[in-house]
């Protein structure tokens, strides 16, 4: 009976004994790994982590390291991240390009035996895509687009358009129309019926050249923008230009 008694013990310490090396092996793991769209993702966490959740694109888990140590392995981590700003939140993004994923609201919360951690994750550049995302949304509020007629006469720049605010000049075109919704107008009458202006214009350069699909130069106090199609003049002296794809910047234009 004894032995048998003894057996039992042996056995149940023996469990006890191995449930223990699993349960320090698991909790010594410095690796959290999840999949997503059939690829595996691999983040550094603290020592003895447990109770893993990921839902939503957050992570949560505990952890029974000493709340300094995680604090510093957090900044650790964090900092051999690439840090990226945007959309003027406040809030900081870390990049982690050889797994092509973005960390951020990096959180620790102090409990009685062990800390909460908490982050979220992006799969890809945040703020780049985000950029674009923007970029895309301003594009479609400006949904025209210039059509141009090159003329044969490319010497002198004229007058086509005035206000009491600013000149449209152009050179070397005999026709500009601008399309909206499969509409063609004619430049004057867009810009009289205000269907764009020519701040639109210039705010469509701009966002283009950030992709480049158009560039902007700058020379001195003047700006000049090209696309695949025309190019334009912005003077300091409120004059705009637009050319064909020919036209150079030429600082007389400007005076």
């Amino acid at each position: 009976m004894k032995k048998r008694l003894l057996i039992f013990v042996v056995i149940i310490m023996s469990i006890i004994v191995f449930a223990l090396l699993i349960i320090f092996t698991s909790l010594n793991n410095n690796i959290y790994e999840f999949e997503y769209n059939n690829k595996n993702y691999s983040i550094e966490i603290p020592n003895y982590s447990y109770s893993f959740s990921n839902k939503d694109f957050n992570i949560v888990f505990k952890s029974f390291s000493n709340f300094e140590k995680i604090n510093n392995f957090k900044n650790d981590y964090l900092n051999n991240l690439s840090m990226l700003k945007c959309n003027n939140d406040g809030i900081n993004y870390y990049y982690d390009s050889k797994q092509d994923i973005t960390i951020y609201n990096y959180t620790i919360d102090k409990k009685f035996v062990s800390s909460e951690i908490s982050f979220n994750y992006y799969i890809g550049n945040y703020c780049n895509d985000k950029e674009a995302e923007d970029i895309d949304d301003m594009l479609k509020e400006l949904n025209f687009d210039i059509q141009i007629e090159s003329g044969l006469e490319c010497k002198n720049i004229t007058k086509i358009y005035s206000t009491d605010l600013y000149s449209i000049y152009s050179y070397c075109l005999d026709n500009i129309n601008v399309i909206i919704d499969e509409q063609k107008y004619t430049l004057n009458t867009a810009l009289n019926d205000g269907l764009i202006n020519i701040e639109d214009i210039v705010r469509k350069f701009d966002i283009e050249s950030k992709f480049a699909e158009a560039t902007k130069t700058n020379y001195n106090n003047d700006i000049l923008y090209t696309n695949y199609n025309y190019r334009l003049i912005v003077c300091n002296s409120d004059k705009y230009i637009i050319g064909s794809k020919s036209m150079a910047y030429n600082s007389n234009f400007c005076n």
